[in-house]
């Protein structure tokens, strides 16, 4: 064989190889889930999840002698639901909650359709790993037991403390988690759910971001929770109250500006469908009688999803005298839930005549919302020996 024979097989050998090589590498944002599960070998799987571009997407993939796979994109890392479509007499009662990762991934499913095995996502193994923590065990056991019991049983209301306390030790332990595990794509998801209740400051919150490493905080779960921190920061008091245009119930186009050296404001974050928002009403009725005289004003913010149970809404508690708008109106990402930073109703918020924000109100307290808002509105209208 001479020189040349030899550099033509040489060339070939080489090309074959890494077209081979090729074909085992997935694009940088693409993720491969190859799936098996037990003893199923019909019907289908689909998988529900944030892609590349933070759409909700659904595939589905036909179940071939225990076996699906799914391909796709995700920013880092994603949270995904995997649901089994079964024939008409089979069925599965739970989904599966997998956090996908742009990586080859594979998982076992047992007949039964629990998750038994993962490879290929560190942060599903992250995820496992806290809720497999003995506080987190201790908090489920707890919880269990409380939804069991009859609230007028004796032991009830020291379970709920017992549950209290057991839940400050797991605040601590995923504060902990994310300090120590920076490059876990699971820290900023755990600081964000945290964020969403209130149980971590946004300074404390904001500390750990920075020192998130650069491919956590690109990833869609690091976007998210810098939005978040950036949204409060930007809609917490002393700052100025974001400039809203929308429309109201009658069709009227409602500008927050407007409202500009003329009248106090206060935002109303509700729903129809909201007990607690219901509970404070009647003091909140009282308050705008009070001091409607003095220039406040209400604009109600429902976060009612249906536009006509939203208006029937309205028409019962008697509130068509306020301002009423529906925030599902809006894309989700110009809705002013995000862009105040709203996480749970009922929520306040009062801006005075030169558009800042001077209260921020909410039931994450002994007292309601409406209680700590009347003390503000009795500082600054008496303070300003205005008459009531």
């Amino acid at each position: 064989m001479n020189v040349f024979h030899k550099f033509i097989i040489f060339f070939f050998l080489s090309f074959f190889y890494s077209y081979i090589n090729s074909q085992n590498k997935i694009d940088q944002n693409e993720f491969v889930l190859d799936g098996t599960i037990d003893k199923v070998n019909t019907g289908y799987i689909v998988l529900s999840y944030s892609d590349f571009d933070n759409n909700i997407r659904q595939d589905s993939c036909k179940v071939i002698n225990g076996k699906f796979l799914f391909k796709g994109k995700v920013k880092g890392a994603a949270i995904s639901n995997l649901h089994y479509i079964p024939n008409s007499y089979f069925s599965f009662p739970d989904d599966i909650t997998l956090f996908l990762e742009k990586n080859l991934m594979s998982i076992n499913i047992s007949k039964d359709f629990v998750l038994r095995e993962v490879h290929g996502s560190n942060a599903q193994n992250d995820w496992t790993k806290i809720n497999s923590s003995a506080t987190y065990i201790k908090k489920e056991s707890l919880w269990r037991i409380i939804n069991e019991m009859d609230p007028e049983n004796v032991d009830y209301e020291r379970n709920r403390n017992r549950l209290d306390s057991i839940n400050k030790e797991q605040i601590i332990y995923d504060y902990k988690f994310t300090i120590n595990n920076p490059s876990s794509f699971i820290s900023p998801y755990l600081l964000a759910l945290r964020f969403e209740r209130k149980e971590i400051s946004i300074d404390s919150i904001e500390t750990v971001f920075k020192k998130l490493t650069p491919a956590v905080k690109k990833s869609s779960f690091g976007e998210d929770l810098k939005d978040k921190i950036i949204m409060r920061k930007s809609s917490a008091v002393g700052q100025k109250a974001y400039d809203f245009e929308r429309t109201d119930i009658n069709g009227t186009l409602l500008k927050l500006s407007s409202f500009k050296d003329k009248k106090y404001v206060l935002l109303d974050f509700s729903a129809s469908w909201c007990r607690p928002c219901k509970e404070q009403l009647p003091k909140l009725k009282q308050l705008f009688e009070r001091y409607h005289k003095n220039d406040l004003e209400i604009i109600v913010v429902s976060w009612d999803l249906d536009e006509q149970s939203w208006k029937k809404g309205v028409l019962r508690d008697e509130i068509n005298n306020w301002y009423n708008i529906l925030d599902s109106l809006n894309p989700k990402n110009n809705g002013l839930k995000k862009i105040y930073s709203v996480s749970d109703i009922p929520t306040l918020i009062l801006i005075d005549k030169e558009g800042i924000i001077i209260g921020r109100y909410d039931n994450n307290t002994s007292n309601f919302a409406v209680n700590n808002l009347e003390s503000e509105l009795e500082n600054i209208f008496v303070s300003k020996k205005i008459n009531r």
